[in-house]
């Protein structure tokens, strides 16, 4: 059995109908313009800046990774950050429906108990169809979760170790404020112009450690960007809180980006993000000027 692609671009959409559910309001982003090219030169319509067509995202994304264990199966332990006490809701999103074992492992260390989990969460796993894929979700609302480091063990009992094992990503929204917001640099997304991927906090108060992390899927492959913020990289200016990073020259063909920031907050508690990002780099085929 062939293991199944991860779309970044799936991702995106499914990661923002769980957030647009999960205890906040959802930001859908960017809208599409149409319009005569001649009512955009003479200012009859007014393009959105590139900073107003991007994500906004309430979410921390992390990738399934499981490996064999013999006793218990293919298991992945994924680790995220609760960045203030209130309401959890994990989803986990697969393009096979499988069936998870859930542990909770708290920051103290302890794990929740199934009885514990019973009355303080809410399960539902369910499929979805989109285009021509089905994917399932698998997801926990617990109605209380502690500030802090907290982890997940989730096992496939039902899978042999001959077998593939699963894929798909785990989708994490806490009861904190923060959201991350990435663009790119410039709506002249063509390849032979220098086109940033920016991202920055709204609503939180991150003061130090901020770093982050873009993973770009192109057409020749993935690449990982780390983000400065030294004003050199799209980002504005220097220590303004806003990162970024070029893509390398000449790229062409759909970029898919997931963007991770994560920073620590006045009370010293850490806050982490994830945004996913899609645009074409357009290539030029022709300049008419006359």
């Amino acid at each position: 059995m062939r293991t199944p692609t991860i779309r970044f671009a799936l991702i995106l959409v499914l990661a923002g109908a769980f957030s647009s559910t999960a205890h906040g309001q959802f930001n859908p982003g960017a809208k599409d313009v149409a319009a005569p090219p001649s009512d955009i030169v003479n200012g009859r319509v007014v393009l959105p800046s590139a900073s107003e067509t991007g994500s906004s995202s309430p979410v921390q994304i992390r990738a399934l990774a499981p490996t064999w264990d013999a006793a218990r199966g293919w298991t992945a332990e994924i680790a995220f950050d609760v960045d203030a006490d209130g309401p959890l809701s994990l989803a986990l999103l697969m393009p096979q429906f499988v069936t998870f074992a859930w542990e909770f492992v708290r920051p103290s260390g302890a794990t929740i108990d199934a009885a514990e989990l019973r009355r303080m969460a809410q399960h539902d796993a369910r499929e979805n169809a989109f285009e021509d894929s089905t994917w399932s979700a698998d997801r926990w609302d617990l109605s209380a979760a502690a500030r802090g480091a907290w982890r997940v063990r989730i096992t496939a009992p039902g899978l042999a170790s001959t077998e593939p094992p699963p894929s798909g990503w785990l989708v994490a929204r806490t009861a904190g404020r923060a959201r991350l917001v990435a663009h790119a640099s410039t709506l002249e997304t063509r390849s032979d112009m220098h086109v940033g991927i920016v991202a920055r906090f709204e609503d939180a108060q991150v003061l130090s450690d901020l770093h982050g992390r873009a993973v770009v899927q192109l057409a020749t492959g993935s690449i990982a960007l780390d983000l400065a913020d030294d004003g050199l990289h799209a980002d504005g200016a220097a220590g303004d809180g806003t990162f970024g990073a070029y893509l390398p020259a000449w790229t062409s063909g759909d970029v898919l980006a997931r963007v991770d920031l994560v920073g620590t907050a006045q009370d010293g508690g850490t806050i982490a993000r994830t945004a996913n990002l899609a645009f074409p780099m357009i290539e030029r085929r022709a300049a008419l000027t006359g």
